[in-house]
């Protein structure tokens, strides 16, 4: 009977070192994910507005394809808009979070993965301004292409062709849309044709780089000498060029959301920048939201 009591005695002090330890673990997550930024204050389904003098900014989860939300307190932008398939819950993301119109809509270049969910966008909500590169699809026939310029002519919206750098505002926001310098460049055209867009809001500046690649890159460096940011949205779900980790020390984000890091190249990529002291997030699962009120900046996921 003794040892029963004894074995008994033992296995609940086992219970109560085991309870014990995992609230001590517990407490330590949180702690760090707090020192870290990473609280989970945000989630797909949150409402997220904009407040007096603030700056939202949602990267969605699209798998492979991009889409941004940028919002202020008087107004929305919007970079590209991914997939055909993804327009549905874009268009949920935007109605759940009171958007009734778009004051500029950039699309960084023609691929699918970018100019998908244009059309129903653009059928759905009141889009003010409509900013597109220079360089045309390889083939303008392209069904997300041929959507595209129907929803556009359909709406009486004429596209703004950026064909030189270009700057707008929205409330404290001020933007700077970089287009490609060269006729031609001698590989990755399209892409290296991207809109890139610069946002500066008070003392943060974020950098949404689409998918530039390793000539545009060198181009960006060359002409920018003062080319700090604080969050970086990587160019090309990641890609890893051969002057990407300059690139990434050029920038120097505090914070760098990639669209998706299952590729050798990602993980490279999120490698590389965590080394220049990044945060990196992945919209691969889950939306990524950064709010700036001028001074600083504060990064969500679930």
């Amino acid at each position: 009977m003794e040892k029963r009591r004894a074995k008994r005695n033992g296995y609940g002090c086992a219970i109560v070192a085991v309870i014990f330890i995992l609230i001590i673990v517990t407490v330590v997550s949180v702690c760090v994910h707090k020192m870290n930024g990473k609280k989970t204050e945000y989630t797909d389904d949150m409402s997220i507005k904009a407040g007096a003098h603030e700056m939202a900014v949602t990267e969605l989860a699209l798998s492979d394809a991009d889409c941004t939300v940028i919002m202020t307190d008087s107004g929305t932008a919007m970079i590209d808009s991914g997939e055909y398939e993804d327009a549905e819950g874009i268009i949920s993301f935007l109605s759940a979070n009171g958007v009734s119109s778009i004051d500029y809509f950039i699309l960084t270049n023609f691929d699918e993965s970018r100019i998908g969910g244009a059309s129903d966008i653009i059928n759905r909500f009141d889009v003010k301004r409509v900013i597109i590169p220079e360089v045309l699809p390889l083939e303008t026939d392209d069904n997300e292409y041929m959507r595209l310029m129907s929803a556009l002519d359909g709406n009486d919206i004429t596209p703004y062709v950026a064909a030189d750098n270009l700057g707008f505002t929205l409330s404290d926001a001020r933007f700077t849309v970089y287009s490609g310098t060269k006729d031609a460049y001698s590989s990755d055209q399209s892409e290296n044709m991207s809109l890139v867009i610069s946002a500066v809001h008070g003392n943060n500046k974020f950098l949404f780089a689409s998918d530039i690649k390793e000539e545009r890159i060198s181009e960006i460096m060359s002409r920018e000498s003062e080319f700090g940011h604080n969050y970086l949205k990587v160019p090309c779900h990641g890609d890893f060029e051969k002057n990407s980790g300059e690139f990434f020390s050029f920038v120097n984000p505090s914070y760098a959301v990639i669209s998706n890091d299952s590729s050798k190249d990602a993980k490279k990529a999120a490698s590389a920048l965590k080394n220049n002291g990044a945060q990196v997030f992945v919209t691969k699962r889950h939306n990524v939201c950064a709010v700036s009120n001028l001074n600083e900046i504060k990064v969500y996921q679930e």
